[in-house]
């Protein structure tokens, strides 16, 4: 039985599943070169004989009568460099067989004989394709394969005169203010230079630079020579038009300072009172400018074409940088996960006091944005070849930064990140089940279950329903600290009505209705679905049929068909 051909099929073409029309039957080299692209991608599985829409359409035997296996593993294995050993099974179909070629991750950047090189990408609308790999890209892929730092290798023919004093002595002064390294602060530049692992003694003049020596302190005529896609931009739009647009090769200490004075500019700021108490509130929060930007400078790909990118309109704030995540980080694991592509720029950073030292810069940025009522950063349109986060620059949500305020002074008890996430979304959505908090929050059940608990105790959300159908909102204690009580009833009392209408609706499709029904239709438990109907009974809306357990209801003067 062909179990693992419609399974494969009926889940559709991803990163790690190809799949190849298999009549007229593919030829010998779009098999060699289909592996290829897939190993130099996440490995996977091909199918020949699978259309791209996922219909299975077999495809003829190779070999005679049936499809070796093993002679287009050896295809493979003899004309792939270095030699990709790859897994083929058969199975058979009644429109005839289908290959399923298992291709394994390339441990180094893998071709054809011939000298072919593809690899696995994605398309603007999520569609995988195999594109050419360029010889940058996979000079930046053996790099992540060989777990070497691109920062650690050696600038053949630079010396310290290719390294700026001034740059050494604005990173000692950053080391020098709190959150820095004051430890470092009054070193040498050639001490501060061993200190962060970008000199070694030895080499030419005594000294061997690194590339992450140039990028952190190279003059820039040194930088255009040894890393030219070391460049940063910031961008103002006004409406379509571009109302700054300024590029510039610098070190990355220097471009950092001055892409966040760019954007501190243009940050404009409220004025929050609770009390006694006032409070400035930026529109955006400067700790989350500076570790996106400090993000995009250290762990961007500085083997790859491209500038890092930030930019600024009316609505949003974007920063975009070269290279897709670094090794093991996804968008579902962001705050879970911290793998800097860099370890050297990284430790640099962190030591001048730029970015979180404990490696929590991530949540800082989501924490900051939450708690000024701001949606979380949006990474979706990140790529394999870019990472972008976006961040939303409208108005303050003043009540919802009241709230968390005076609750923690209150309380003496800051909010962890996962209950200011799961306040924002039920402050957006007003009510969500479990679930739904799951899968928009990419949080494990566990996690979400006790961050609802927790803010059940606290008196801030109520939990209605049973089972899958509980849903959850915040409460008017909620809204009462928020200096917002409408909201309470908007999101709570009009659920009757909407009960109401949602039963009518039914009944009047398909002409009654039970309480069991009527519970899962409204996301209520048995009890609460027999008040509504008892209710709406009452009301003349609906006509009771039956007793207990047989009665159903329909509306008034009908009687439907048993």
């Amino acid at each position: 039985m062909a179990v693992r051909t419609f399974e494969l099929a009926g889940a559709g073409e991803s990163l790690s599943v190809e799949f190849k029309r298999g009549r007229p039957a593919p030829n010998d080299r779009t098999l060699i070169e289909a592996a290829v692209c897939m190993a130099n991608g996440p490995g996977g599985s091909i199918l020949v004989g699978v259309d791209d829409d996922g219909t299975v359409t077999g495809t003829p035997p190779r070999h005679g009568a049936a499809t070796n296996p093993t002679l287009v593993e050896a295809l493979i294995l003899n004309r792939t460099n270095p030699s990709l050993v790859c897994a083929v099974t058969v199975e058979t179909v009644p429109e005839g067989e289908v290959i399923i070629i298992d291709v394994p991750p390339a441990q180094t950047v893998t071709g054809t004989k011939d000298g072919v090189y593809k690899r696995r990408s994605l398309k603007v609308d999520g569609s995988p394709e195999c594109v050419p790999y360029e010889p940058m890209e996979m000079w930046s892929q053996q790099f992540v394969l060989s777990g070497q730092d691109y920062a650690d290798v050696e600038a053949r023919s630079a010396t310290l005169d290719d390294l700026d004093p001034a740059e050494f002595e604005r990173f000692r002064t950053m080391a020098g203010r709190p959150g820095g390294d004051q430890s470092i602060a009054k070193l040498s530049d050639q001490d501060l230079g061993r200190a962060l692992g970008v000199l070694r003694s030895g080499g030419v003049a005594d000294h061997t630079v690194t590339l992450g020596g140039i990028l952190l302190f190279g003059r820039e005529a040194s930088l255009r020579r040894f890393v030219p896609n070391a460049e940063a931009a910031f961008v103002e739009l006004n409406g379509l038009k571009v109302s700054v647009n300024d590029d510039f090769a610098r070190p990355l200490l220097r471009s950092a300072e001055e892409l966040f004075a760019a954007v501190q500019s243009r940050n404009a700021e409220s004025e929050i009172q609770w009390g006694l108490h006032r409070l400035a509130v930026q529109r955006i929060p400067q700790i989350a400018v500076r570790e996106a930007v400090a993000n995009a400078m250290v762990h961007r790909d500085y083997a790859e074409r491209g500038m890092t990118r930030v930019q600024i309109d009316r609505q949003l704030l974007t920063v975009e940088s070269p290279g897709g995540f670094p090794p093991g980080v996804t968008r579902d694991n962001l705050l879970s996960t911290s793998r800097p592509r860099s370890r050297t720029l990284a430790d640099a950073f962190k030591r001048a006091g730029i970015v979180e030292r404990s490696g929590r810069g991530v949540g800082l940025m989501f924490d900051a944005l939450l708690r000024t009522g701001r949606a979380e950063p949006d990474y979706s349109r990140s790529t394999d070849r870019s990472v972008t986060v976006s961040f939303e620059i409208s108005e303050v949500d003043l009540e919802m930064t009241r709230f968390i305020l005076q609750r923690e002074d209150e309380t003496q008890r800051e909010f962890s990140l996962d209950e200011l996430r799961v306040l924002h979304e039920l402050r957006t959505y007003g009510t969500l089940q479990t679930s739904e908090i799951v899968d928009a929050l990419h949080l494990d059940d566990q996690r979400a279950r006790l961050s609802l608990a927790g803010l059940v105790e606290q008196g801030l959300v109520e939990s209605r329903g049973v089972g899958r159908g509980r849903r959850h909102h915040l409460t008017a204690a909620f809204y009462r600290l928020s200096e917002d009580d409408s909201a309470y009833i908007r999101v709570r009392g009009t659920e009757p009505l909407q009960h109401e209408q949602m039963v009518i609706n039914y009944v009047t499709e398909y002409g009654s209705i039970v309480r069991s029904v009527a519970a899962d239709l409204c996301m209520l438990d048995g009890p609460q679905a027999s008040k509504l109907l008892q209710r709406m009974r009452a009301a003349g809306l609906l006509e009771q049929l039956g007793e207990r357990r047989t009665a159903r209801y329909v509306l008034p003067g009908s009687r439907p068909g048993s």
